[in-house]
């Protein structure tokens, strides 16, 4: 059966790290490895996940994705960075390239993040799945919100998510197998309060993405949706969970009580 390309990532998650910006997930291509297959199932996919320098959401939901049979593109601005997430998860692999493989790439970039698609496409023949994760948060009163704080949020969340939808879109269509991109969203982009005004909105924007590209790719079998947490996974830079693998969040865009696993609907 093999396996399905995921392309997963995740973006800073501090003021400090805003040099690093994540890219989402996808995958398409030429080369078919050994794990590569044109069925998709659950448990057998191509993945392609973005993450930051601080290794904050993205690695956690990778090695998720590839316990479950995902080949895993990641991608990041920091190579280095994206490499070892890469390095981890295809460690117990026969061949690790078969695993996991890193991209450099920065989300706020359509040429990077062209390029990671097409990496991702060169690696494992495809892509199946695309998780949008990227994302960091600052969070200020109004009056101390900078234009560039606006600017940066909505260049990493709001355009970066477009941008690999988009990319991601162009794969899937192209292969006629479907696919899925999910959302990591955030109840803050659904329930107002105070010293959030620019993660919030972003976070609105990525929200009501899904609704409009919900109405739009299906006719090519693609699936849309997404997640709006309380929280995020174990190991996330913004926020901190505690427990087992996949703490329980809350969810409103899709009802979620296991995390990122759940927004995958079949």
């Amino acid at each position: 059966m093999g396996c399905r390309t995921e392309l997963s990532g995740t973006a800073a998650a501090a003021e400090n790290s805003m040099s690093s910006y994540p890219i989402s997930a996808m995958s398409a291509g030429t080369r078919i490895p050994a794990c590569s297959s044109t069925r998709r199932t659950p448990s057998a996919s191509r993945s392609f996940a973005q993450k930051t320098a601080s290794g904050s959401g993205g690695p956690a939901s990778s090695s998720r994705r590839a316990a479950e049979g995902a080949c895993v593109v990641v991608a990041d601005r920091d190579a280095g960075a994206a490499q070892k997430v890469a390095a981890v998860i295809g460690a117990s692999a026969a061949r690790p390239a078969d695993a996991a493989v890193a991209a450099a790439a920065d989300v706020t970039s359509e040429d990077e993040v062209a390029a990671a698609v097409r990496a991702a496409v060169l690696a494992f023949g495809g892509v199946d799945l695309v998780v949008n994760n990227a994302g960091l948060s600052i969070s200020r009163p109004l009056l101390e919100t900078s234009a560039r704080d606006w600017d940066v949020q909505h260049d990493v969340m709001a355009r970066g998510s477009f941008l690999v939808s988009r990319e991601t879109a162009r794969v899937m269509v192209e292969q006629a197998t479907g696919g899925d991109i999910v959302y990591i969203a955030s109840k803050n982009g659904v329930f107002a309060g105070p010293n959030n005004i620019a993660y919030g909105a972003a976070k609105a924007d990525q929200a009501h993405q899904v609704r409009l590209l919900a109405a739009e790719p299906g006719e090519h079998g693609i699936r849309v949706n997404g997640v709006n947490p309380d929280g995020v996974v174990r190991g996330s830079g913004i926020f901190a969970l505690t427990g087992g693998d996949l703490t329980r969040t809350t969810g409103l865009h899709v009802p979620v009580d296991a995390g990122v696993a759940a927004a995958f609907l079949r």
